[in-house]
């Protein structure tokens, strides 16, 4: 079975609770591929996060590639 790893930016909003994943709708194959996209454009993803966050938007924690179920694993335990 083919793994689809999507970048995911842990972000901090003012809502509750306040901290979740969220995914980028592009997929990559492999996740070297996907750490490269995430070297490559860091601030350019960070920028566009808060851009479609809003005034809700307190900040990026951190950026990995995961699939779409360990997002969503990672976001069930932080109340989601």
């Amino acid at each position: 079975m083919l793994k689809a790893f999507l970048v995911s930016v842990l972000i901090v909003t003012s809502k509750t609770p306040a901290k979740g994943w969220i995914q980028w709708s592009n997929i990559y194959e492999d996740k070297a591929t996907c750490e490269a996209v995430i070297s490559r454009d860091y601030f350019e993803i960070s920028e566009a996060v808060e851009a479609f966050i809003g005034k809700d938007f307190v900040k990026v924690m951190e950026m990995r590639c995961l699939t779409y179920g360990e997002a969503a694993t990672y976001n069930a335990s932080l109340g989601h």
